[in-house]
């Protein structure tokens, strides 16, 4: 082995190219030896990469500067050269907007007016992450002002069922098409909007690698060329299936496979098939 990496990943669809290489040995065929570890949130993601604890992770791009910065915690060297994901990120809104009659921009935008004082409370995964300019871009495409009309809160992508649930949130600028969806069957929420029809954001998760790595630039290349033979396979269409089996049998996504599918497969339902006519509509 030329090298050994700890890799942090939040269990989400775009972090299969891990678990696909391991589940192939494609780490042990490039060389490289992992061990992937399961992570709540982004902030744990960069505290355990800023303190010693991962040499590698699954994250979102702008987490990067946050991390060089040291905006949340202590400045650390990390840089990135492969990206894990294009895309795939969404907005979805809670049952209880659909019930006041949102449909869309113009509709949000009259019931957070008529709500007002109150400021509904709608959630990122990260400050810094796509999904946070996303969320913000469309606020601003309704008229509404993200820092007076809303509160914006950061909250980690496991955690989003059981608060929109409850009601603790109404919208979710979310990692992944249809994460809610996943966890919930679409009875808690429904996508409103996917990033590909809001804005071109084309990257949105990448590798994050430890700068003290990059005089080794030999196990770097091998552990970049398993992932990418990973994510070439995840990529074919006729492979779907088998990325399902992986993730099913890796228990990192505590769903069934029939939402794994909805997810990977397709063809995507945004919501209780009750809802599908009248949203897609």
């Amino acid at each position: 082995m030329v090298g050994a990496f700890r890799i942090g990943y939040v269990p989400l669809i775009d972090a299969a190219p891990l678990l696909v290489a391991e589940v192939l040995g494609l780490y042990s065929k490039w060389g490289v030896a992992v061990s992937l570890s399961a992570e709540l949130g982004w902030g744990s993601i960069r505290e355990k990469l800023v303190y010693g604890e991962l040499e590698a992770a699954h994250a979102p791009g702008p987490l990067l500067f946050s991390i060089l910065l040291g905006t949340h915690s202590r400045r650390c060297g990390v840089t990135t050269d492969l990206v894990l994901s294009l895309q795939g990120n969404a907005i979805t809104l809670s049952r209880r907007f659909w019930d006041r009659g949102v449909r869309d921009a113009h509709t949000l935008r009259l019931l957070v007016r008529g709500e007002a004082p109150h400021r509904p409370a709608f959630a990122v995964v990260a400050r810094f992450s796509s999904h946070h300019f996303l969320l913000r871009n469309w606020l601003r495409s309704a008229g509404l002002d993200p820092e007076r009309d809303v509160r914006i809160v950061v909250l980690p992508p496991p955690l989003v069922v059981e608060h929109m649930s409850e009601g603790k949130l109404t919208v979710f600028a979310q990692a992944n098409r249809g994460t809610l969806l996943r966890h919930s069957a679409g009875k808690d929420g429904w996508l409103r909007r996917a990033s590909s029809w809001l804005q071109n954001i084309r990257r949105k998760s990448c590798l994050f690698a430890m700068k003290i790595f990059i005089g080794s630039e030999m196990a770097i290349l091998r552990l970049r060329s398993a992932i990418l033979e990973a994510g070439r396979f995840c990529d074919q269409p006729e492979n779907r299936q088998a990325v399902v089996d992986i993730l099913q049998g890796c228990h990192a996504f505590p769903v069934t496979r029939q939402v794994l599918m909805n997810s990977l497969v397709g063809p995507f339902i945004q919501a209780l098939p009750i809802w599908k006519e009248r949203i897609l509509s």
